[in-house]
């Protein structure tokens, strides 16, 4: 008898990879097309074919006999498929960016004009709160452009926001028109509305319209209609599920507050409140459980589940998470109800090349990228850890609490792990806590789905009923929020990923340990079901262990090293690589402005705090500071003054000076006492009012301390003095601060700052947000000085901030604090340059926090990275 290995009935099926490499060059595809030159465009499609052929010819070639059905021929096979797909995903991605560029949209976008857009939309409006009056924020297609107006045979997605009274959002579900200035930054267009948007397509007006009796919220279409009544049916709910609500049920995040939207983003629950596989499984496993409980035939449960797919992608909105969901759940009911098989895997990979070959665009997604890689990762190793896990919970605890607690575990920790190289490159850091708060959240999920859904079905018809069910599912959504601000408020919950080299290192070891986990996984799965082995008269030879003990050995080196490297690279840590000795320090807050002059060991005058509490907090303790003389802030925006509080928390400035354009009224119960040229020693003008509200981009309250000074306009103000240490002697002066400017940003104070330094002595100047027009009437004014040492260039870089001020001060160091991937673009190329052709530029997206310490001759420049 021949030796045979008949595989018990539960042991795993074998992993059907084929489908993996069409998936993956497809995305691939997908991604490159927009980023390659025009010039190779045409030679894609042709290459991929020409690539498929010759692998075939050669593989052929190479046999010394006829390809027979195999292995072998499984991998050709699948390297054919996935040029060929490939091809497809090209072709129509080629053809869509050469129909943009024949109508003239990329070099349009290029050349920073506005333009007028029409756009279709494609959700709700998202507000919020911002300096200039409410900020709103639309996604949608760009369907035309221009004036005469081109249509855009392959629509463009685009988010569309606008800011202050002046451009008040749209209030509409059909195409608007609008003139916006557009910025591309290659996976979406951002565009800022300029004025209120029109109502119809470009075509049909050539100017501003005023809303008419038809676009009223009665006469919506009916998914508006839905949305609209799920919001006021949940909006008397108890604690943070009205906002919660709509977005679990439909993803309609626009209820969401900032800081509960910022919240589920650094707890890693984002994905909640944006619908995806896990919504649809549960509408629609919930209606076939139906059909077939009232013994249906399984074409009418297929074409119930389908149906009803449908209509709630179609209710939801088509988010590429949604339509991939959608997809990969009709591909995987065709498969069971014809019998073709139930391995999931190939189903993702179906589910990603059709949806691909149909709408190129969406492999630039994040939602998809994120939504396919969740799923891979579930697929492929949730069953696995589900079982390693189950088996040494059940030791310590009952069967169904292990059960639960480690399929809940296995799904959370594949979906984060899988997820975490895309998050990577959209946020570049870790949710540190990611995986318990989802173990804690992903429970109460399916008590609001399914019954929130027949709720928002029903809210337009009967209302009464809606609001009952909406309120008994308030209480997991309300535990939902909880988690969220709970975790969030953990500490470190968000942690940056290292830059550069290291972090693109970092990344490439995450991959690998992954697939080696993975495959040790599997086959310690395998090891669980012995198969039959049938034997004859001879035995079966032993298998060499050599090799197979070095590879393991390999694998579990591997897995070592990523976790002590990626343990290494996420610990906090509170030192600072920068001398303690330092004279001027910028400090790394993100998107933001904080700078430390030392005036002592342990004490320092602060510029500006930055957004971000943490960060601010880190910076006075990782320089040692304990004691503020003065603190600075050059005007009352976000990104300046959101981490005072903070500051106050850990050392009490004695004195505070502030400048805003923001008039003094009965509303901010401000009153200050005026300024006088008297000594700066005496005690610090205090203000008779309560607190003064500061304008934010965020909806978060602020208030000033009491004894906060505002800022008088030029030197005569007394806003000047002499802070004296053993060492070093500092002299500061407030040049100017506008109190009547036009914006806030020209209201920055400018601060000259002269540091002693025993035998050296440093100048700087310290400019705020000031943008050009304003900063070329001070130097035609005379008062700015003639030079400077260093220059912290003004608005983080931006181009609005330009670069006369530069050639003017011919400064030796700048100093830049901006965040990393900032979506504003800052520093903008032209600030840069002009400052490199000058002296040393210092940027805190770059180069972390930077220190200016003087020395005899020269000043001595550190950087944290």
């Amino acid at each position: 008898m021949r030796d045979q290995s008949v595989p018990r009935r539960d042991a795993p099926a074998p992993l059907d990879l084929r489908l993996v490499p069409a998936a993956g060059l497809c995305l691939l595809t997908a991604l490159w097309v927009d980023q390659m030159d025009a010039r190779i465009l045409p030679w894609l499609v042709p290459g991929l074919l020409a690539c498929a052929v010759l692998g075939l010819v050669m593989v052929m070639v190479l046999h010394t006999r006829p390809l027979q059905p195999g292995p072998g021929a499984a991998f050709v096979g699948s390297l054919v498929l996935a040029c060929g797909l490939a091809s497809i995903v090209a072709g129509h991605a080629v053809a869509q960016r050469e129909a943009r560029i024949l109508v003239g949209w990329e070099s349009a976008v290029s050349s920073d004009t506005p333009l007028r857009l029409s756009i279709e939309p494609g959700g709700t409006v998202t507000q919020s709160e911002s300096t200039y009056g409410p900020r709103w924020h639309l996604a949608g297609t760009i369907t035309g452009y221009g004036h005469p107006h081109l249509r855009l045979e392959s629509p463009v997605s685009v988010v569309l926001s606008g800011e202050g009274q002046g451009t008040g959002p749209p209030d509409i579900a059909t195409t608007i028109c609008v003139i916006a200035t557009v910025d591309d930054n290659g996976s979406t267009v951002f565009a800022a509305a300029q004025q209120p948007p029109q109502y119809g397509p470009c075509a049909s007006t050539d100017t501003a319209t005023a809303p008419t009796e038809s676009d009223n919220p009665e006469e919506r279409q009916g998914r508006e209609r839905i949305r609209q009544a799920l919001r006021d049916h949940t909006a008397h709910t108890i604690g943070a599920a009205p906002e919660l609500l709509p977005g679990l049920i439909l993803g309609d995040r626009s209820a969401q507050s900032q800081e509960l939207d910022q919240a589920m983003k650094d707890s890693g629950l984002s994905h909640l409140s944006a619908v995806s596989g896990a919504n649809c499984s549960l509408v629609v496993g919930v209606v076939t459980i139906l059909l077939r409980s009232a013994r249906m035939p399984r074409a009418v449960v297929l074409t119930g589940g389908l149906g009803t797919l449908l209509l709630f992608v179609d209710v939801v909105g088509w988010e590429p998470s949604v339509v991939r969901a959608a997809t990969m759940g009709a591909i995987g009911a065709w498969a069971v109800f014809f019998g073709r098989g139930r391995q999931a895997l190939p189903v993702v990979c179906l589910a990603a090349c059709v949806l691909l070959c149909i709408v190129p665009e969406l492999g630039r997604e994040p939602a998809f990228q994120l939504s396919l890689a969740a799923t891979t990762g579930i697929v492929l190793g949730a069953r696995p850890v589900e079982r390693w896990l189950s088996g040494g919970l059940q030791r310590i605890l009952p069967e169904p609490v292990a059960l639960t607690i480690s399929a809940a575990l296995a799904m959370a920790v594949c979906a984060q792990l899988a997820c975490q190289p895309v998050l990577l490159g959209l946020t570049g850091a870790v949710n540190i806590y990611a995986v318990p708060a989802n173990m804690l959240a992903a429970p109460l999920v399916p008590f609001i789905t399914v019954p929130g859904t027949l709720a928002a079905f029903i809210g337009v018809i009967a209302p009464g009923a809606a609001e009952l069910i909406l309120t008994v599912i308030a209480l997991p959504a309300a535990g939902i929020g909880w988690i969220a601000d709970t975790v969030a408020r953990w500490p470190h919950a968000l942690t940056p990923w290292p830059d550069g080299t290291v972090g693109t290192v970092l990344i490439g070891l995450h991959l690998v340990a992954m697939v080696v986990v993975l495959l040790k996984l599997m086959r310690w799965e395998r090891r669980g079901h012995p198969m039959v082995r049938l034997l004859g008269t001879r035995d079966c030879a032993k298998p060499r262990r050599g090799s197979h003990f070095l590879r393991d050995q390999l694998g579990w080196v591997i897995i070592i090293v990523a976790v002590v490297a990626q343990a290494a690279a996420l610990t906090p840590t509170h030192t600072s690589r920068l001398p303690l000795d330092s004279n001027v320090v910028i400090c790394d807050v993100g998107q933001g402005d904080m700078v430390l002059i030392r005036t002592s060991d342990h004490a320092a005058i602060v510029v500006d705090t930055g957004p971000d509490d943490e960060a601010a907090q880190r910076c006075l303790r990782e320089n040692r500071i304990e004691d503020i003389p003065l603190a600075v802030i050059s005007h009352l925006h976000a990104d300046h003054v959101a981490a005072l509080d903070a500051i106050v928390d850990i050392a009490r400035p004695e004195r505070i000076v502030y400048s805003t354009a923001e008039p003094d009224t009965p509303s901010t119960e401000l009153d200050l006492a005026s300024p006088t040229e008297t000594d700066q020693d005496s005690p610090a003008i205090t203000v008779q009012g309560a607190h003064m509200r500061i304008p934010t981009e965020s909806t978060r309250t602020k208030a000033l301390p009491d004894y906060a000074q505002r800022a008088s306009k030029g030197q005569s103000g007394g806003f000047r003095g002499n802070i004296a240490g053993r060492e070093t002697t500092v002299t500061w002066s407030v040049l100017e601060a506008d109190g009547q400017a036009t914006n806030e940003n020209d209201s920055s104070i400018q601060l000259l700052v002269d540091i002693q330094h025993e035998a050296s002595s440093l100048s700087m100047l310290m400019t705020g947000d000031m943008e050009e027009d304003a900063t070329r009437g001070l130097l035609n004014a005379g008062v700015l000085p003639d030079r400077v040492d260093a220059l912290k260039v003004g608005h983080h870089g931006a181009r609005n901030g330009g670069t006369e001020i530069i050639e003017a001060m011919n400064p030796d160091i700048f100093l830049i604090g901006v965040g990393a991937d900032n979506s504003y673009g800052h520093p903008h190329p032209d600030i840069v340059g002009a400052a490199t052709r000058t002296g040393t530029v210092l940027r805190t997206d770059l180069h972390g926090s930077a220190s200016l310490t003087l020395g005899e001759r020269s000043v001595k420049i550190d950087t944290s990275r």
